[in-house]
């Protein structure tokens, strides 16, 4: 009956729960404001780069350069003198390794220049930055003759958007390149409009295969970068400066499909432009048993481009974690039916 002497806390009244139609607006709003960010971030980017097609080119082999590698967050520089210590061990020291990935990031920080006079060049700016080996478009209308069309495999290696640009303008040959979709709606739309000035079609990788086969029959050329490790996509684990890395399969497969050759080429800096260069191609035995062929073509590119990157270390972008699958992983997806290829190359 009596009073305790305690005050007991006020009731607080049941929240209301949020509406379907709160939530979703919500979500919208959200949405937006990402959208918003990304825009802004876009129009930032495009306008630097306009910036940067006025300053001269001889900057950009310097000062501008080194200005702009100070930007780099040092996560990244120690994933990229990791990644070199796991390729070279102990062929470089520390110090060695600094010094690659200082040349690296002044190597792609004038790329940033190369980029932007690409937006808006045309042929002859294609022409100036890349000459041919002398016996390079003989070898490739070679190839082409045959009638399968080519799918040319590089890596992120050099001012690599400049190769496909170049077979347009100079070998007269029509195709696209294989990319994959950008977050960013702006930059990815960009992307698409500065290959296709050049006369160059975007294949997402996530587009059927159809367009990129109508391509190779009708004599054309495929381009695709398939050295980084994409654990979504089909792959098997080929060995690559020595150990196992995720490797995509897709070009091997659409070389079997179409029966056109895998040509490797690179394109190297020599001071003053680029310098293209072509691999051994390789070609696509259907008679072969079909698992053995994909690990054939798939560790023959690999080798290559290890052969390519090792000549050149401060050519590759060492930012990517290259071995960052494991089979462990690869097998825990495969189990959940994610992935079709895990098998080991021999």
């Amino acid at each position: 009956m009596g009073s305790t002497g305690q005050l007991e806390p006020p009731r607080e009244e049941p929240r209301a729960a949020e509406s379907a139609e709160a939530r979703a607006q919500r979500k919208a709003e959200k949405r937006a404001k990402k959208q918003r960010a990304r825009k802004l971030q876009a129009q930032l980017v495009f306008g630097a780069l306009a910036l940067v097609r006025w300053t001269p080119g001889w900057l950009w082999n310097g000062v501008l350069a080194r200005v702009a590698t100070r930007f780099v967050p040092r996560l990244l520089r120690r994933r990229a003198d990791e990644q070199l210590r796991l390729a070279f061990g102990e062929r470089f020291d520390a110090r060695a390794r600094r010094g690659i990935v200082r040349q690296m990031l002044l190597h792609h920080a004038r790329t940033l220049r190369e980029v932007a006079l690409y937006r808006r060049g045309d042929a002859r700016f294609v022409g100036r930055m890349i000459e041919a080996e002398a016996d390079f478009a003989p070898r490739l209308r070679e190839l082409l003759a045959r009638g399968k069309g080519l799918i040319v495999v590089t890596p992120h290696f050099g001012d690599f958007e400049l190769m496909p640009a170049w077979f347009k303008h100079f070998l007269g040959a029509h195709g696209g390149v294989v990319g994959k979709r950008n977050v960013n709606p702006w930059f990815d739309a960009e992307m698409v409009a500065m290959r296709a000035r050049h006369g160059v079609e975007t294949i997402y990788q996530d587009e059927s295969p159809r367009k990129l086969l109508r391509i190779l029959s009708s004599g054309g050329v495929v381009g695709i970068l398939p050295d980084q490790d994409i654990v979504r996509l089909p792959g098997i684990f080929v060995d690559f400066f020595g150990r196992p890395a995720w490797t995509a399969t897709g070009p091997a497969h659409l070389s079997m499909l179409a029966e056109a050759p895998l040509v490797p080429a690179y394109l190297e800096w020599n001071g003053a432009r680029y310098r293209l260069r072509l691999g051994e191609p390789l070609f696509p035995d259907r008679s072969a048993p079909r698992d053995e062929e994909i690990q054939r073509l798939t560790t023959g590119w690999t080798r290559s481009f290890e052969a390519a990157i090792a000549a050149r270390p401060d050519h590759w972008i060492w930012f990517h974690a290259r071995w960052r699958t494991t089979p462990e992983r690869a097998e825990k997806r495969r189990s959940e039916g994610r992935v079709r290829h895990t098998r080991a190359s021999s």
